[in-house]
């Protein structure tokens, strides 16, 4: 794992560690400082955590208060766990509710990112798990007319529409010209023909990025000749992530959110490699229970634009 450059280490970074110090029980002789310096700068390498066992008998990241060098893993660990601002998975350090900082194993965590990651683990879980709404199984002789070639042989287009229609959560990847595109039209011309009253939205994490997807979907539609099944029923225009979930830049809050979840029935996301964990955990609780959320994107391409490799760590 590699960790920010010296000359990289922000401003940011070394008032954040020296705040996490200040209210440690017990600052641990710089130990608190330096972790929580280490943890802020991979963060901002993109990196939802540190693994302390790369670390551990090594020099720190330069900070303030002259060169530090970091214990042992095992003594690394046990003296993060009794400064009172980190604590292990579910287990409160010294009376604290929350603290700023989650060790997880070898892995060192700030705290909002842990739980953004744990929530988004669980509701990744529970969508699979969930069978969609019976109503909203495909035709088969539709399915045979939409994807011709499943009948001669293995036909991945066609295994990723079955994997769409059997849950409530699927992520088709694929490099450019690969045809993803093509099957979410395909995927929305079996569930609007046995629903024509499904609410589709589609997003991605850029007002570009966004347009390109509803105009390749439309293509889709008109190469395919689907014209007959979708007419009317696909939306026009697509939506940024931040619009979507209705982002109040006042406040950094979402209008959409598990207390008052998304209106669409099916919502479509692409691009979604460059979508950080703290934004797809945000989806996932905006969604309705019975909810479709398909995903298309390419691992390879281009990365998130904040902490976190969501499309990466599922695929």
């Amino acid at each position: 794992m590699t960790i920010a450059p010296p000359a990289a280490v922000a401003p940011i970074h070394t008032a954040f560690a020296r705040f996490v110090s200040r209210t440690a029980a017990s600052p641990q002789n710089g130990l608190v400082y330096h972790s929580a310096l280490l943890a802020s700068a991979e963060r901002a390498e993109g990196n939802s955590c540190v693994d302390l066992s790369v670390h551990a008998t090594r020099p720190a990241l330069p900070g303030d208060d002259g060169e530090f060098v970091f214990p042992p893993l095992p003594e690394w660990q046990t003296r993060l766990l009794a400064s009172g601002v980190c604590a292990a998975p579910d287990q409160p350090a010294h009376g604290y509710a929350v603290t700023p900082l989650v060790l997880d194993g070898p892995r060192l965590y700030l705290r909002r990112y842990f739980d953004a990651e744990r929530r988004l683990a669980a509701a990744i879980q529970a969508r699979v798990s969930t069978p969609p709404p019976a109503h909203l199984a495909a035709s088969a002789p539709l399915f045979r007319t939409l994807f011709p070639q499943a009948s001669a042989g293995l036909d991945w287009q066609a295994v990723a529409a079955v994997a769409a229609l059997r849950s409530l959560l699927v992520f088709v990847t694929g490099g450019p010209g690969t045809g993803k595109t093509t099957v979410a039209a395909r995927l929305l011309a079996l569930l609007l023909d046995r629903d024509p009253t499904l609410d589709v939205a589609v997003a991605a994490p850029t007002g570009r990025a966004a347009a390109r997807l509803t105009e390749a979907i439309g293509a889709a539609v008109q190469r395919e000749r689907l014209s007959s099944l979708v007419e009317g029923q696909l939306p026009t225009t697509g939506n940024t992530l931040h619009r979507l979930l209705g982002y109040r830049p006042w406040d950094e809050r979402f209008v959409h959110h598990a207390g008052n979840p998304m209106p669409h029935d099916v919502v479509i996301v692409d691009e979604a490699s460059m979508v950080d964990v703290l934004m797809m955990d945000a989806l996932f609780a905006a969604l309705r229970p019975s909810a479709r959320l398909i995903v298309l994107g390419d691992p390879d391409q281009l990365a998130s634009v904040d902490t976190g490799y969501v499309l990466g760590d599922v695929a």
